[in-house]
């Protein structure tokens, strides 16, 4: 049997969120979750080693440098855009 354009969908909707308990969820945002939660454990690991003296102090440095960096956005240099004569923006 084929499937139709509907099925398609709705087996494409199923692979990216599921239900539990009546509420939708969406898989991206428990990968996102799971990701933070990891990282966060990893950097409160990192504190601790790095004020009781346990260890390395460069592996730990390096760590949290490390995980921070995944954290924080990229940043980006913003322009200002141009007037022309008229008063117009442009680009």
């Amino acid at each position: 049997m084929e499937e139709t354009t509907s099925d398609t969908k709705t087996s494409a909707q199923s692979i990216n969120s599921f239900r539990i308990n009546d509420l939708k969820y969406q898989k991206s945002h428990w990968v996102f979750a799971c990701q933070m939660l990891l990282i966060y454990i990893v950097i409160i690991t990192c504190i601790i080693n790095l004020s009781i003296g346990n260890g390395e102090s460069n592996l730990w440095t390096a760590l949290l440098s490390s995980c921070l960096g995944y954290i924080l956005p990229a940043p980006s240099i913003k322009t200002k855009k141009k007037s022309n004569i008229n008063g117009v923006d442009g680009i």
